[in-house]
């Protein structure tokens, strides 16, 4: 059964609270360092402790919320049969891990949200630059300025080019506001 539009809103306006609380989260390992614990996953890919406490409270937020949606997590959570569930969270908990674990500003919280294989939430926050992008499917709001729009298009995603364009200057920020927001 679909979700009515009011579930998907309560859905969109989750995920942006608990992308801004975990870019919080991240944000406090690295005035700690030695709390960073990095660890090798495989060739040139590295997942902190800090990847792991984001997610863990991501999914954590966001199933007491909606007990009954499925999540797909970079680092360590994904539910069988997650990718044909009716409402999918795909979550990176630190886009960017090796310039999080390198100190730099170029990485983000990516939350997305699956509706019957569809993406129609996606979430970028970007705490380094105190700004939060954030599309529901049919509507755009660049947190940063706090402004709303209806998107023009039929097919409701003109929300996803401003995103690509986001002021994030690695590619992190576009390929998450990218794959969040169904682009190629």
């Amino acid at each position: 059964m679909p979700l009515t539009s009011k579930e998907l809103k309560a859905r969109f306006d989750a995920a942006r609270s608990v992308a801004r609380a975990a870019g919080q989260l991240a944000r406090g390992f690295l005035t700690e360092p030695q709390r960073l614990q990095i660890t090798s996953k495989g060739p040139q890919d590295i997942v902190t402790a800090a990847d792991l406490a984001v997610e863990r409270l991501i999914v954590q937020d966001l199933t007491r919320m909606f007990p009954d949606d499925s999540f797909l997590a970079e680092e360590t959570f994904t539910e069988a049969g997650s990718e044909t569930s009716r409402a999918l969270w795909v979550i990176d908990p630190i886009d960017g891990t090796g310039n999080f674990a390198g100190g730099r500003s170029d990485w983000c919280v990516s939350i997305g949200f699956m509706h019957l294989g569809e993406p129609v939430i996606g979430v970028i926050d970007i705490p380094s630059m105190h700004e939060q992008y954030a599309a529901l499917r049919g509507w755009v709001r660049p947190m940063r300025t706090g402004t709303q729009r209806r998107a023009p298009n039929d097919d409701g995603w003109a929300g996803a080019p401003l995103l690509r364009e986001s002021r994030g200057t690695g590619a992190p920020h576009r390929s998450v506001a990218s794959t969040s927001c169904g682009g190629a």
